[in-house]
């Protein structure tokens, strides 16, 4: 951590505990009682107080109220979680772990649940806030009870269930900043004395909060809409059946990248003479072909649970579907002409089916068993034209199109074992094994751009890669173990101790147009070649007509990640539940973590050899009266690179200039450096307030704030992807009657305006940053009946 970021934590550190231990002193007086939160972290229903986790939890009324639309909201209420979202993947990171951005081919190592049902891939995030109960935050490896590639820590959104009351609402809202509009409506209640529905749609539009000087538009325009059913039966007395469905559709025209640097080769070809360099709220940018900018999506799930009590045991079949499709068009180079372009899309579909035998609480021993089988296909591509060749070598735009296939099957069989010691004291172990088989296909082949837009093979296009045609089986297993110890000290305060590990699978390549060239490079090892290729060498012909590689190539490959977590952390509970407070410190590492990047000229993916992160985190709330509630939160960490040879140079100044003059790019080490895209220190304080005004009409307010300290969105720390310090504040007053029938509600989010780095990247000596959005302000009228 820098001397800035140590002297903002000495300061604010004891200022936001300084808020907290007052609350939690002032509570022992008050008379609000705040009602309990419980999760389902651990696959049984538990107060989070109870839970020996590290867990955030973002409540579905925060959700609603607030309008949170976007996942990347969530930083703003829990610590040490960053959501980024970039052309192809999402950046999610907890604790500052999480998987690179630009292989397409990666599954996110924040792992997402809907409703219990996994998705690996980071675009799930899209769907996630529909009608939500709460989201949890799982921090930390969460391997053994969790599974699949929660290396870094679980993401789970659930969903509001169907009532046994009749019930429903209306929302509608209009947002001033971007002339947004969105409206949602919900139905729920019961169909037969056995059976509960719930259906709820929602609708949003608004216009961008970039303005386009060139097309004369603002950007991003987005458009979204969802729907979902959700029936229960009890099928019997003790045999209960869910099943859900949600299609989500979003397009969005335009974007927000922004060529930021004054020199690179799209600056010097440019002959727009109102083309500007800067960052702000402002580009000038066209793809100059038939297609604009865009982003479209599209999702379907299908979710059927069932749970059937034997006695006090039950046993639960939680079986589920998922298709995901995206297709974009991207202006690349910053400049009104179409100088590069690229497209990008995906095709995913999975299907997945778990079993789980919870045994009765209460006991000496209580555990937890269950079985998960998971299969997915997927299909990425990515092609980028490159028009800025000169006529007489390039009379047409040439480019690769890049494709990757891969079919994964997965087998994991875990348990949970609780020795309840004493009354007291508890000892949780647990216990994953996984198999992944994975057989991918990638290929490459050289195209033309006749028309500018679409893509036409033609051998021998000049300045490309070789063409190439991969095939590769890689197999990986897994045991991921954990260990809790847990003390009461009283019936409201709780110790634990936790040592977790987690582990990612090893993975394929996608979108990296010059592994072609590195295997022929391959030829001058022999040994090698005979190893991975089963031939001492191999021709360009050869190459492109197919090949099968070995496991352990590192060139269509990388290797699996482990990580292990030791935590200590407590849970207290005041003033019968007006108040409480969470604290967790933890000590992690992290072997051959997958990183990827782009220098500019090519996709770098590989293993990292170690990081070590350690950190704190605060959360605390306090029910001042039955008319105030204020919460407040605390990240803090320390994190390095403890051991990484072979990254990019690391730079010293927005001309590019390295840092180190000798360093050759791609060779540098960074051991020691901090890991990009995470801040060392963020905190969050909020205010909740209602008061009645007349004998039918309630005022509420709500005021946040949210800090977060600088960090790099670049591996390279490149000056033009630093992110400073920022402090975002939010605010929500409301008028409603007493019977909350009907409300009315002004939100702001964001009223600093701060513009937050989401991406940067560099292109032929050409610097790009995107950003989120500045300010909204919303009207929302709501009726609930």
């Amino acid at each position: 951590m820098g001397i800035r970021g140590f002297d903002r934590w000495r300061v604010a550190f004891p200022t936001v505990v300084g808020v907290l231990l007052a609350c939690q002193q002032a509570a022992f007086a008050a008379d609000g009682v705040t009602e309990e939160i419980l999760v389902t972290a651990t696959k049984r229903v538990e107060r989070l107080q109870d839970v020996p986790i590290s867990i955030g939890v973002v409540s579905g009324k925060e959700i609603e109220e607030l309008r949170i639309t976007d996942v990347r909201d969530l930083q703003s209420f829990v610590p040490n979680l960053t959501v980024q979202s970039t052309f192809g993947n999402w950046a999610v990171k907890i604790r500052g772990l999480g998987s690179g951005v630009t292989n397409l081919a990666f599954d996110s190592s924040v792992s997402i649940f809907n409703d219990g049902m996994y998705c690996g891939r980071s675009r799930c995030l899209e769907t996630a806030f529909l009608d939500v109960d709460r989201v949890e935050v799982a921090r930390g490896p969460q391997g053994a009870l969790f599974g699949k590639s929660t290396i870094a820590g679980a993401l789970s959104v659930i969903s509001a269930k169907p009532t046994d009351e009749f019930e429903g609402y209306v929302s509608g809202g209009y947002e001033w900043e971007n002339d947004g509009y969105v409206t949602t409506g919900v139905l729920s209640g019961p169909l037969t004395d056995t059976v509960r529905a719930r259906v709820v749609g929602h609708y949003e539009d608004s216009d961008g909060y970039v303005h386009n000087t060139l097309l004369t538009g603002d950007e991003p325009d987005s458009h979204r809409w969802a729907l979902r059913g959700t029936i229960e039966w009890d099928v019997t007395d003790s045999l209960t059946a869910t099943l859900k469905a949600e299609q989500f559709d979003t397009e969005i025209d335009g974007r927000s990248n922004q060529l930021v640097s004054a020199t690179g080769t799209f600056v010097a070809l440019t002959q727009d003479p109102w083309a500007e360099f800067k960052k702000n709220n402002e580009r000038r940018v066209s793809t100059a072909t038939s297609d604009e900018d865009y982003d479209y999506s599209e999702s379907s799930s299908y979710l059927l649970t069932l749970d059937q009590e034997f006695g006090e045991y039950t046993v639960s079949a939680i079986a589920g579907y998922w298709d995901l499709d995206y297709e974009n068009w991207l202006d690349v180079d910053g400049v009104a002409e179409g100088f590069l372009n690229t497209g990008l899309s995906e095709n995913f579909n999975q299907q997945s089916l778990e079993l789980r035998l919870l045994s009765p609480i209460g006991n000496t021993f209580e555990y937890i068993v269950g079985g998960l089988y998971y299969t997915s296909d997927v299909e990425t591509r990515q092609h980028s034209p490159f028009g800025f060749f000169p006529a007489f070598l390039a009379p047409v735009p040439v480019g690769s199109d890049r494709n990757f296939e891969r079919s994964t099957d997965t087998y994991s069989i875990y348990g949970q074992l609780t020795w309840n010691v004493a009354d007291a004291v508890r000892v949780i172990a647990d216990l994953r094994y996984t198999d992944e088989e994975q057989n991918g296909l990638g290929y490459s082949f050289p195209v033309t751009y006749p028309d500018r837009r679409n893509p036409v093979y033609t051998p021998g296009a000049f300045a490309q890669p070789p063409e190439y045609r991969f095939n590769q089986v890689r197999n990986d297993d897994s045991l991921d173990p954990s260990i809790r110890v847990q003390y009461d000290v009283s019936d409201n305060a709780m110790v634990y101790a936790a040592y977790a590990t987690g582990s990612k699978p090893g993975g394929l390549k996608a979108n990296d147009g010059t592994l072609g060239t590195q295997l022929l490079a391959k030829n001058a090892d022999p040994a090698y070649m005979q190893k991975y290729v089963g031939q001492a060498s191999i021709t360009p012909a050869e190459m492109a007509a197919g090949v099968k590689l070995e496991q352990g190539n590192e060139i269509f490959d990388f290797e699996d990640e482990e990580a292990q977590n030791y935590e200590v952390g407590t849970k207290m509970v005041f003033a019968d539940g007006a108040a409480g407070l969470n604290l967790a410190a933890f000590y992690m590492e992290f072997d051959n973590l997958q990183t990827s990047s782009y220098d500019g000229v090519r996709f770098i993916i590989r293993n990292a050899a170690a990081a070590e992160i350690k950190g704190v985190e605060l959360e605390g709330y306090w029910q001042a009266s039955s008319n105030l509630r204020v919460t407040g939160s605390v990240g803090y960490l320390d994190h390095e690179y403890s051991d990484f040879k072979g990254s990019q140079c690391l730079v010293a100044d927005k001309a590019g200039n390295f840092k180190d003059p000798t360093c050759v790019d791609g060779q540098e080490d960074i051991s020691g450096e901090p890991i990009e895209r995470t801040p060392d220190f963020e905190f969050n304080l909020a205010a909740d307030w209602q008061r009645p005004i007349t004998d039918d009409l309630v005022l509420f307010a709500y005021l946040a704030m949210y800090h977060s300290a600088e960090y790099d969105v670049r591996e390279d720390q490149h000056p033009l992807g630093n992110q400073p310090s920022y402090t975002k504040w939010d605010a929500r007053l409301a008028v409603a009657n007493a019977s909350d029938t009907w409300e009315v509600a002004v939100i702001g989010r964001n009223l600093t305006n701060e513009y937050v780095l989401q991406h940067a990247y560099e292109i032929a000596n050409a610097n790009f940053v995107s950003f989120s959005a500045g300010r909204t302000v919303t009207m929302q009228g709501t009726y609930r009946f």
